[in-house]
């Protein structure tokens, strides 16, 4: 659904890395060595082949027999690094107003010439975010709706996203907004967000053992790298 369009932009991009400052047990430690991910950029000039996103819609049409509809339970929460973060405020919309102090002082220290932190464990390592990662929701408990025409999803019984299939349009958190797309893929149901760093969030939704397991991809992405990805696992609930 992304596709690669001439043309670059000066500034500062990034994806989120956001952990905790200290280490104790094992999830700590393999957020610190695993998620501890950030990709930037000054750029001095606009190369001609830089490529750059631009958001497609996915295909309006569900495809045949294919239903995300259900009660699903999120497999092993205290493993699960998204649910982790979430419980740290440093993504959803509760984020937003961190997000964008830090977002701002990256960008001053792109401008001024400066380096980015160590991506070492020690120091501050809450210092370096992307404006997309407000957009992120997730919960223990998800609640799937699909009617003909969309996508409902409900968190924890509280948050609830909607999304209309083939849609393109802005969406907004607080003062946060960003270009919105989503449709099919076959069975896959994308969702792509891409926020004024052009830094690109990417979810897929789908199903898999026997449409009893729920999985959701998340990919931070600039330009064609993945710079963050990483698969959450959903168990239906049975009545």
């Amino acid at each position: 659904m992304t596709v690669h369009g001439p043309g670059c932009r000066l500034g500062f991009r990034c994806v989120f890395s956001g952990l905790v400052q200290s280490c104790g047990h094992t999830l700590k430690q393999a957020l610190c060595q695993i998620l501890c991910v950030v990709a930037f950029a000054l750029a001095a000039g606009c190369a001609p082949t830089a490529p750059d996103l631009l958001l497609v819609p996915g295909n309006k049409e569900p495809p045949p027999g294919v239903d995300l509809s259900g009660l699903w339970d999120l497999r092993d929460p205290d493993d699960d690094p998204l649910w982790f973060y979430t419980q740290e405020g440093f993504i959803g919309p509760a984020s937003a107003q961190q997000v964008m102090r830090i977002t701002q002082e990256m960008r001053q220290r792109a401008a001024a010439g400066g380096r980015s932190p160590s991506r070492g464990r020690g120091g501050n390592q809450r210092d370096r975010a992307a404006l997309a990662q407000v957009f992120l929701e997730t919960g223990t408990r998800v609640k799937m709706t699909q009617t003909s025409e969309g996508l409902f999803i409900s968190y924890d019984r509280s948050v609830v996203e909607e999304y209309l299939f083939g849609e393109h349009r802005l969406a907004e958190v607080g003062p946060v907004a960003a270009e919105r797309a989503s449709g099919w893929a076959g069975d896959t149901y994308v969702v792509e967000t891409l926020d004024e760093d052009r830094v690109l969030m990417r979810e897929r939704w789908y199903l898999t053992d026997d449409r009893n397991v729920l999985k959701r991809d998340v990919e931070f992405l600039e330009k064609t790298e993945i710079i963050y990805t990483v698969t959450q696992v959903f168990d239906r609930r049975t009545p």
